[in-house]
């Protein structure tokens, strides 16, 4: 604040009158006051918070956080607990497009991921993910990757069910094409570009996920959200469970698992943590197979 006052009275005094100087001075001076009582009140609650050492996990590329908060980022995390009904504007997602275009740590290979996922306490998250699937008939052969960054993951997918799908065409179960259509959309511009150009054979989308535009209901085999849910206020989530349903046969959801509902706010990013065992139960037709691995829930549910 001190700063701030010290950067306004500079700007405004060049080339002023010395008149005008003086009720400038009067004027910083009865700013000043007035908000001194609210930076004593955050410097007596900041101290608390500076142990704070949250894990992220970003969509698709989550990362781990190991430096202490700051006095800075200390102070938004009080902001974030004064309001935890999530007050945010509509244009929160128009307003965060940006900084995930800019700021957003995104892969370029899909080693990163495992190496991650490891790090997190997945013992091969590979096998883990292909099983994860297992259950569904890939009738339509066509997947959504909601938050698909710059599509590593969607080919991942794609390539592990078009081998699956050519298995089961040598055991004589299945005379169609192996051929797995893939689709993903992203709220970052950037990303879309970067996944459009290495793998063209792919559809994706900019969108900020509240609607799946263009696609017709049932349109997909599965829709794919990787820790994408947390990125979402609370008073969209109903629109979006219900998009997600709509779209697809199933859904295989990954995300970090809490007890609770709770609003962290970090670097500018905000998460909006759930109980999403119970979340996800709730808003899908119905569980077909969950695991629990590295902190994660990870589940694969029928849609209504």
């Amino acid at each position: 604040f001190f700063a701030h006052v010290q950067h306004l009275y500079q700007k405004s005094h060049r080339g002023v009158p010395k008149d005008s100087k003086v009720r400038s001075a009067v004027w910083m001076c009865k700013a000043l006051l007035l908000n001194l009582p609210f930076s004593l009140l955050c410097s007596l609650h900041i101290e608390p918070l500076y142990v704070t050492q949250p894990r992220h996990i970003s969509s698709h590329h989550p990362k781990r956080t190991t430096t202490t908060t700051t006095k800075n980022q200390a102070r938004h995390s009080i902001f974030a607990m004064m309001s935890p009904n999530n007050n945010d504007p509509p244009s929160y997602y128009t307003n965060m497009a940006p900084k995930w275009q800019e700021e957003y740590p995104s892969s370029n290979h899909l080693d990163e991921h495992w190496s991650f996922y490891k790090e997190c306490g997945y013992t091969n998250p590979q096998s883990t993910l292909k099983s994860m699937l297992e259950p569904i008939t890939f009738t339509k052969k066509k997947i959504l990757d909601y938050g698909c960054d710059k599509g590593l993951m969607l080919h991942f997918f794609c390539t592990a069910i078009a081998e699956g799908i050519k298995k089961e065409e040598e055991n004589g179960n299945n005379n169609s094409s192996s051929i797995v259509e893939g689709y993903g959309i992203d709220i970052n511009p950037k990303a879309i570009e970067t996944a459009s150009k290495q793998f063209p054979s792919y559809k994706f989308t900019v969108s900020n996920g509240l609607s799946i535009p263009h696609y017709p209901d049932k349109y997909f085999d599965v829709v794919i959200v990787i820790a994408t849910m947390k990125h979402v206020l609370y008073q969209d989530r109903d629109q979006v469970y219900k998009e997600l349903n709509r779209v697809a046969d199933y859904a295989l959801v990954i995300e970090a698992d809490k007890s609770r509902r709770e609003v962290e706010e970090f670097q500018g990013w905000k998460f909006y943590h759930s109980n999403f065992e119970q979340e996800l139960n709730e808003n899908f037709g119905g569980a077909v197979k969950v695991v629990k691995e590295g902190g994660d829930i990870l589940g694969l549910y029928k849609c209504k």
